[in-house]
């Protein structure tokens, strides 16, 4: 077993997840930072980000979740409706 390989997605700080650039931007901003001080953040990082990017992040208004309405596991079909 010596020669498994771990290919766990944690690969942040600690062993914890890396937080999405997406959630981060909206976490900021809600925090009361500017896109301004935003980039700077982020540059700190070094993560090179544009301003415009910020905007459209934050300007967006569709869900990425693919189905958002579809909450949990699909009905199965009974006998009686069969």
């Amino acid at each position: 077993m010596a020669d498994v390989i771990n290919s766990s997605p944690r690969t942040g700080e600690n062993g914890n997840f890396h937080t999405p650039i997406r959630d981060r931007i909206f976490e900021q901003y809600t925090e009361g930072k500017s896109q301004n001080q935003i980039v700077h953040l982020f540059k700190a990082d070094g993560i090179s980000i544009n301003q415009s990017t910020i905007s459209r992040i934050l300007n967006s208004k569709r869900n990425r979740r693919a189905h958002s309405n579809h909450i949990g596991r699909p009905q199965t079909l009974s006998d009686r409706t069969t």
